[in-house]
């Protein structure tokens, strides 16, 4: 039995695997900035810590085998969070004897132009001289995520939407890409860099987002982006050209059976 430690254990990915492990026989402590919920009825550890500030990392860490780092800021303080913040709960982790981490990452980040991509870079780099054992498993954007870029579309009231066509996506449901990390995380032995995890289909954006349309019941005429008018603006013009390159699709290890077409009708309860 290990105690395994999930930092941001409270966001997206984190819940997810939290919820994976659930089937194991360890114990489980979720890391957040967040005071344990009082609707919180599972049997999990809940540790408040701050990885810039580095209040609560010393408790958060005791007693810890593993950790599962989910921790990241794309928004705002990302540099304190992803590449300060790893580098503390790093040392407090070593301090305490921690065996393993296992970093989670995105795919394609060495590849595709994004300051926020540099960043996670920067984070890899401080797992792998932290002198501690190391998993680092770089994953697909999940379905979710690609449903977020679209919903800027729900802004648009003309009958044309603009977005780069030729964008591709390897999509993966998120409870899938954590069952697949449950062996990692749970064995022995760290792995160091593993293959890159993508979904089961490789997708073109415009596909998508008629799928997405149909569901949401809007008809509206797809246009390729412009220079003057991109209707998804996170994609922005580095991202686009490594999407289209498909640096953020692996096909030799695709993975899982959750369509796109299925998160959508999971989602919003249509079929396209």
């Amino acid at each position: 039995m290990k105690r395994i430690l999930i930092t941001g254990g409270d966001g997206y990915f984190g819940k997810a695997i939290v919820d994976a492990l659930q089937s194991t026989e360890n114990i489980v402590r979720v890391m957040s900035r967040k005071p344990r919920p009082d609707t919180l009825t599972e049997p999990i550890e809940w540790a408040q810590a701050d990885v810039v500030s580095g209040e609560g990392l010393d408790s958060a860490v005791q007693g810890v085998d593993v950790i599962v780092n989910c921790l990241s800021s794309p928004v705002q303080d990302t540099y304190e969070t992803d590449i300060l913040g790893t580098r503390k709960l790093l040392n407090h982790a070593k301090s305490a004897g921690v065996d393993h981490i296992l970093h989670i990452s995105i795919i394609g980040i060495d590849r595709v132009i994004f300051q926020y991509f540099q960043y996670k870079l920067g984070a890899e780099l401080e797992v792998i001289e932290s002198g501690i054992p190391y998993t680092i498993a770089r994953i697909a954007q999940f379905h979710g995520f690609v449903d977020y870029i679209i919903s800027a579309l729900h802004q648009v009231e003309s009958d044309e939407v603009h977005i780069p066509v030729d964008v591709k996506f390897q999509p993966i449901d998120v409870t899938e890409a954590a069952q697949y990390l449950i062996p990692y995380i749970v064995g022995d032995e760290a792995q160091g860099r593993i293959d890159d995890l993508a979904g089961s289909e490789i997708l073109r954006f415009e596909d998508m987002v008629s799928a997405w349309l149909s569901v949401h019941g809007k008809t509206k005429t797809i246009q390729p982006a412009t220079a003057d008018r991109n209707d998804t603006p996170f994609l922005n013009a580095g991202m686009q050209a490594g999407y289209i390159n498909g640096y953020n699709t692996n096909p030799d290890n695709a993975y899982g059976e959750v369509s796109w077409g299925d998160y959508l009708q999971q989602m919003y309860g249509m079929t396209v």
